[in-house]
This record gives structure tokens, C-alpha cells and sequence, in this order.
């Protein structure tokens, strides 16, 4: 990655710092940048039922996002984001030096993995979104981001586990913060989860899926 970000250099890209709270990109408008995060977080936000936003995915550092945007044939950025840590430096590609980058097979092969895993996850993520019963929309992400088929997610951390905090599960799954802290509050009483320090651990898979 420190040689790609040094060619990026070398190639005009500009790198952004950004506060808490700024948006990068917002939905709907027209595609200026393809973006790779240097350091910090990023949540990726969706319009979901009443125009209310759903958290999709946080993006981690050394990720690009504005992937799907990027290739859209309406040239519209399809989710927002927007800084979800203290501070940001996210580094902005344009569409002439991505053509340049994809010209390496390499990459074209990483980039184009990455795509595709992307496009579906946020399908899968917004399919179990669709469930009207808080619980069970909280069970199906826990089950899908912890299935090691999907340790892949955006969301997923292979040595941390989930790290997310009951208002991030809460806007994931459009629900209170207050409802998620009861639900995760019943699965550790019953050993399934662990919840501490903002990260979830699923202790009992198997009781986890038949709860489901």
C-alpha cells in the first residue's frame, strides 16, 4: 500500500483532511472522485424507508470506496459518506488516473475482487434490512457478519471482531440505541455474545442461528 499511495502521489492525486461529522460525498450528486482511505473511519450511508439514512458499512483505512458510484452509468455517487472518527485524511482519485491504475493487471484483479464483494455484500445487507422485527434484522446481521463465508465484510475485523457501538447497530438496522442495548444485553445473558469496549464477539454461533 505505501508504494500505491506513493504513485498516487506522483500521479496529482491530493489528500483531504476531514473532521467528524464532514461529508466526503453525498448521495445523488454527481461523481467528482473515486476516494482511498489513509487514516481514520468513514461511514457509507443509504436512504432507506421515510428518506431515513442507513449505515451500510464503515470503511477502514487502506480501503477505496465510491467503487459502485464510480462505475455507475448515471455518474451519481449511490450512498453517502460521511467522517465517523475524530479526524480523516482520505486521499481523492480522479477518473483519468484510475484508467491509469487499472492498466496494471494486478490491480485490475484486486479492484475488480474487491467490486464484486462489495456489490454483494450491500445487496445481502439490505435484503436483511427488510425484516420488521428489530430482533431478527439484528440476528441476521450478527449471523451474516460473524459467518466466516463473510469474514470479508467491511464491518468484520479478522483479529477484533464486530467494532461497532450500540448507535452504529442501531443505524445499521434502523433501530433505537436503547432497543439494541436490550437485545445484546439478553444474547450475553445467555453466553451467545460478548459485548465490551464497543466490540461484539459471538461466543455461540450455533445458538445465535437457531434463535434466528
Amino acid at each position: 500500500m505505501p508504494e500505491l499511495i506513493e504513485k498516487l502521489t506522483t500521479l496529482g492525486c491530493e489528500t483531504h483532511e476531514y473532521k467528524s461529522g464532514e461529508y466526503i460525498s453525498l448521495e445523488g450528486k454527481d461523481v467528482g472522485s473515486l476516494f482511498l482511505l489513509l487514516e481514520g473511519k468513514v461511514k457509507v450511508l443509504a436512504k432507506g424507508k421515510k428518506s431515513k439514512q442507513t449505515l451500510l458499512w464503515l470503511v477502514s483505512p487502506t480501503t477505496f470506496f465510491g467503487l459502485t458510484s464510480f462505475h455507475s452509468k448515471d455518474k451519481k455517487y449511490k450512498y453517502t459518506t460521511q467522517i465517523h472518527s475524530k479526524n480523516a485524511k482520505v486521499m481523492h482519485l480522479s477518473l483519468d488516473v484510475f484508467n491509469e491504475l487499472i492498466k496494471d493487471p494486478e490491480f485490475l484483479s484486486a479492484i475488480t475482487t474487491e467490486l464484486c464483494n462489495r456489490i454483494n455484500f450491500l445487496e445481502k445487507r439490505l435484503a436483511y434490512n427488510s425484516s420488521n422485527d428489530c430482533k431478527k434484522r439484528l440476528l441476521d446481521l450478527l449471523i451474516f457478519l460473524t459467518n466466516p463465508m463473510a469474514q470479508t465484510s467491511p464491518l468484520f475485523n479478522k483479529s477484533k471482531g464486530l467494532k461497532l457501538s450500540f448507535s452504529d447497530l442501531a443505524l445499521t438496522i434502523n433501530a433505537t440505541s436503547s432497543k439494541i442495548k436490550k437485545i445484546i444485553g439478553e444474547l450475553e445473558s445467555k453466553k451467545i455474545v460478548e459485548y465490551k469496549n464497543g466490540e461484539i464477539r459471538v461466543s455461540d454461533y450455533d445458538s445465535l442461528l437457531k434463535l434466528a
